[in-house]
């Protein structure tokens, strides 16, 4: 996990929640990254999986 530390904390604990929440009945999420960016009033979960290296 990163957390941007530009971000304030009450900020980060939300996004984190939500984070969490869009993980809640997830199959499979072992080498996989979720980038959260901004969409002005929301935030938009970006979901991937990490490149075989």
């Amino acid at each position: 996990m990163i957390i941007i530390p530009q971000v304030l904390p009450f900020l980060q604990r939300q996004l984190f929640a939500l984070i969490l929440q869009d993980l809640v009945g997830a199959e499979d999420i072992v080498n996989e990254v979720i980038e959260v960016t901004d969409g002005n009033d929301s935030a938009i979960l970006t979901r991937y999986s990490l490149p075989d290296t």
